[in-house]
């Protein structure tokens, strides 16, 4: 069972690597419809795309946090 625990955990962990560059870009994304795209419709589409990118990448960064904090309580 360890091993399944262990082996969640670092999948997770590999699985944070390219959120955090999607993060990135989707903040430069955001960044450059508040800037580029100009008016109301650009400015409302820049702050969705943060709002949207910052809880995707809250909630990808949470899972390896409930992943630790659950492995070592699981038992069968």
């Amino acid at each position: 069972m360890e091993q399944l625990v262990t082996a969640i955990t670092s999948f997770i962990t590999w699985l944070q690597i390219p959120a955090v560059v999607c993060y990135a870009l989707a903040l430069c994304l955001g960044g450059y419809e508040m800037l580029y795209v100009g008016g109301e419709q650009g400015t409302a589409k820049g702050k969705r795309t943060f709002v949207i990118a910052t809880v995707a990448f809250v909630i990808i960064k949470g899972a390896n946090a409930l992943a630790t904090s659950l492995g070592g309580k699981i038992n069968f």
